[in-house]
C-alpha cells in the first residue's frame, strides 16, 4: 500500500503542480509524511473532478487500512473517472475496492 501513496503523491504533484508537502527541513519533511495529510487538491486546482480529489486523499491517507487495497479499486476508479458516467458525481473514490485476505 505504500506503491499507492507515492503513487498519490506523484499524481498529487501532476494534477497540482506542487508537491504534497514541501520543508528544506529532512525531517520536518518526514514528519509531514508520516502526520499531515496534504491540503486537498480540489482547493490548489478548482477544476478537478471531485471524484479525483477524493481518489487523491484515498491514495495519501496516513493510515495504510484507509488506502487502497487493492489495484482494482483503484483501476476502477479510474476507469470510472475516465468515463461519461454520472455515477462519478455520486459515488465515493474507493467504492469497488476490495480488501484482499493474505
Amino acid at each position: 500500500r505504500t506503491d499507492y501513496y507515492m503513487l498519490g503523491g506523484i499524481f498529487y504533484r501532476l494534477f497540482t503542480g506542487v508537491l504534497p508537502f514541501s520543508s528544506m527541513d529532512k525531517v520536518s519533511l518526514i514528519h509531514a509524511h508520516i502526520t499531515a495529510m496534504p491540503t486537498p487538491a480540489s482547493q490548489l486546482n478548482s477544476d478537478l473532478p471531485s471524484l479525483l480529489s477524493n481518489m487523491l486523499n484515498k491514495m495519501m491517507a496516513k493510515s495504510p487500512d484507509d488506502r487502497y487495497q487493492s489495484s482494482y479499486g483503484l483501476q476502477k476508479d479510474l476507469q470510472l473517472l475516465a468515463s461519461d458516467s454520472v455515477e462519478k458525481l455520486t459515488l465515493d473514490a474507493g467504492t469497488f475496492d476490495i480488501a484482499l485476505k493474505l
